[in-house]
């Protein structure tokens, strides 16, 4: 509970949990949350427009907003809507008791949301209303500013890291809190306004209101509550503050369809029906453009289908056991909540029992040779590279680390998944990594080898080009590749070719090349490549990208011939 944040309604929820499960309470507790918000709203603008009006309710469960937060994520900003609905509701109804036990409800679920019920009891003391509405507007506005001032000078800096928390994240270019923020509106309107002007700053606020047909403009009074967040919306640096599937704007939209609804209200009674029908339109051309139900056209339905992803984070979720430490994606962190250490993903690296790795980028870069150029792929790599950890588990995409496990025992765990695989003489596969040393007749080494699956690089390099192929620490050096009638088995192509050393086998490069055939009638005469620092496909066990063929490099162990090679016709 404490820490960047205080959500005091986490509590009672993890009693809770401990009976029934952690993430199906959150979830539960949200998805109410956002129902009851939406049902208050439609009793809201029935109160206010009449029938028609209870479809305020439908206008706030349509925008793109609230859909994405509640099939994406749990958050306690979310929790509040309910009571801040209620808060609304109460502050039209005039009901003192009810408004000030809303507010302390929006208060439990996190402490920054005092903003937003600071501006609500402002709003209490503007608008005309009871004595006791007018008292209970008064302690709210007070209460609200005590408690936010109490959290940010004595809670957060007990509790919260001392660097690089939201606020740096969030303010970081103008102080790195939200003070600093309000203040160099007037003390570096240059930068500030600079900062406004980037494009995504400037349409955020029209993609906001859009679903709303402008309407809260109309009731400006009533759109102070949304104004804390829109604000920080607005100073922020942080990238995802923009979209509209950002948990940081949930809090702010029962106040722009509570200030819609005024502002529907100052329409003229003959244009309303006419205005009605636009909002509601308008209303679902957003959530078709930009929401995430079944309508939208950002709807992925195989998100919401069992496949292999799904097979493999189970088989993740079995092998880790339930007291351990681990780091792992955000998409496993709701099946690995329940225990003491948990950590997102890296970067930074944290000091755990298990590390589990998303590997899905290499699915994405597959036929390409900009592999090692990603920003995910050096990573994954130095992660496993470390002597302190090997593989207990791959299943693609994840890969699982365990601390304190033989890396060179761990290998093991990559046999079934291979794209690439050394194949004998005789067709089969599965031959050990030795078999790549044996002597052939006339005291060649041969290196029979056999891949699967599109090559990276150039379209013109990678046609029938095995030194392309990506696997554990060789290539072959050579120009072109000829394609033989098949041998060995469907899926086998016979290949002659110039194959030099292992940079991890016991043999040293060798010396000369053999000619090899080439099958083609775009050229006669090719010349063939080899160099002291060639290396053996035979001797990589990773996935290898081409056409199906495989590799039968013959070569002898004399001295280098100083004659480039010859190809036959």
């Amino acid at each position: 509970m404490l820490g960047l944040h205080l959500s005091p309604i986490l509590l009672p929820l993890g009693l809770l949990g401990l009976m029934f499960g952690q993430v199906p309470v959150l979830l539960l507790a949200q998805t109410l949350s956002t129902g009851l918000a939406a049902q208050g709203l439609a009793r809201l603008g029935a109160q206010r427009l009449g029938s028609w009006g209870a479809l305020t309710g439908l206008v706030f469960a349509l925008h793109p907003n609230v859909g994405h937060v509640l099939s994406y994520e749990f958050h306690p900003g979310t929790l509040a809507l309910a009571p801040l609905v209620g808060s609304l509701l109460a502050l039209d109804r005039g009901d003192a008791r009810a408004f000030v036990w809303a507010t302390l409800g929006v208060l439990a679920c996190r402490e920054d949301l005092a903003a937003i019920t600071a501006l609500t009891g402002l709003v209490a003391l503007l608008q005309p209303s009871t004595v006791a509405m007018r008292a209970a507007g008064r302690s709210v506005f007070m209460g609200s500013l005590l408690w936010l001032v109490v959290f940010v000078g004595m809670v957060a800096p007990r509790f919260a890291p001392a660097a690089g928390g939201s606020l740096d994240a969030h303010f970081g270019h103008l102080g790195g809190s939200f003070g600093s923020a309000l203040a160099a509106v007037f003390t570096q309107p240059a930068a500030v306004l600079a900062h406004l002007t980037q494009p995504d700053k400037l349409s955020y606020l029209p993609r906001v209101l859009a679903p709303l047909l402008f309407l809260p403009l109309l009731a400006p009074r009533f759109l102070l509550p949304a104004l804390p967040v829109l604000g920080m919306l607005m100073l922020s640096q942080f990238e995802t503050t923009t979209q509209l599937r950002s948990h940081y704007l949930t809090p702010a939209v029962p106040a722009l369809v509570w200030a819609a609804v005024h502002g529907f209200a100052q329409v003229k009674p003959h244009w309303q029906r006419q205005v009605g029908v636009v909002v509601l339109g308008a209303t679902l051309v957003t959530f078709v453009l930009a929401g995430v139900g079944p309508l939208s056209l950002r709807f992925f339905a195989p998100y919401y289908r069992e496949d292999a992803r799904t097979e493999a984070g189970r088989a993740v979720l079995a092998v880790i056991p339930p007291d351990a430490s681990v780091q792992a994606p955000d998409v496993l962190l709701p099946h690995l909540a329940e225990r003491q250490t948990v950590h997102r993903a890296a970067p930074p690296e944290r000091r755990v029992d298990f590390w589990v790795l998303d590997v899905s980028h290499r699915d994405r870069y597959a036929g390409q040779g900009t592999l090692l150029r990603t920003s995910e792929e050096p990573r994954v790599r130095d992660l496993m590279a470390r002597s302190d950890r090997g593989v207990l588990l791959y299943r693609p995409p994840f890969v699982v680390l365990e601390r304190g496990r033989d890396p060179r025992a761990a290998l093991a765990a990559f046999e079934d998944h291979h794209r690439c695989w050394r194949a004998p003489r005789g067709g089969a596969h599965g031959v050990p990594r030795d078999h790549a040393r044996d002597r052939a007749p006339g005291g060649r080494r041969a290196a029979p080898l056999a891949c699967h699956g599109p090559m990276p690089g150039r379209p013109r390099a990678a046609r029938g080009h095995p030194a392309a192929a990506e696997a554990r620490g060789a290539a072959v050096r050579r120009r072109r590749v000829a394609r033989a009638p098949a041998r060995g088995g469907p899926g086998f192509h016979g290949l002659r070719g110039c194959v030099g050393g292992s940079r991890s086998g016991r043999w040293r490069p060798p010396r000369g090349c053999a000619a090899f055939e080439r099958r083609t009638t775009r050229s006669r005469r090719s010349h063939v490549r080899d160099g002291p620092r060639a290396r053996s496909v035979a001797d990589r066990g990773g996935p290898a990208h081409g056409g199906a063929y495989s590799t039968s490099a013959p070569y002898s162990s004399g001295r280098r011939s100083r004659k480039k090679p010859q190809l036959a016709r």
